[in-house]
């Protein structure tokens, strides 16, 4: 019934396809596949406003599919769109040091500064620290 109404609707083919596609996703993939797929979207998004191709691309990529599923660890009070820029500004720093968190408009319209930032590399620092093993010799 609900696809017959987008059908009819006065979209075009390209948004009827993806107002179907939507709906038939929620109802055919797991939850947590499509968290993932949308946390990829923004992620895609947020980072061809940037200009970033290649590694650094596929750096956030993994980061977000592989390391970090559950962005809770890094900061409870940021949103999935807040945690993925800091990730994205942490790869890009660690490409340019001289990169600044103030002249992007993409992280200031996701309200973003230093502070922030700094809370988030160190918790950071600290996922990696816990994975690695550290051997002690007495």
């Amino acid at each position: 019934m609900l696809a017959e109404k987008i059908l009819k609707s006065n979209l075009s083919d390209k948004q009827k396809w993806f107002e179907i596609d939507k709906r038939t996703r929620y109802h055919t993939e797991p939850r947590s596949e499509r968290k993932m797929k949308d946390k990829l979207s923004i992620a895609d998004n947020l980072m061809d406003r940037l200009n970033i191709t290649g590694s650094m691309r596929n750096e956030v990529k993994y980061m977000i599919s592989n390391e970090f599923k559950n962005f809770n660890k890094l900061n409870r009070r940021c949103t999935n769109e807040q945690i993925i820029g800091l990730m994205i500004f942490y790869v890009m720093k660690s490409y340019n040091v001289r990169a600044n968190i103030k002249e992007y408009n993409v992280f200031l319209e996701l309200k973003l500064n230093e502070n922030i930032y700094i809370t988030f590399a160190t918790r950071l620092c600290r996922y990696y620290q816990n994975k690695i093993p550290i051997r002690l010799e007495l």
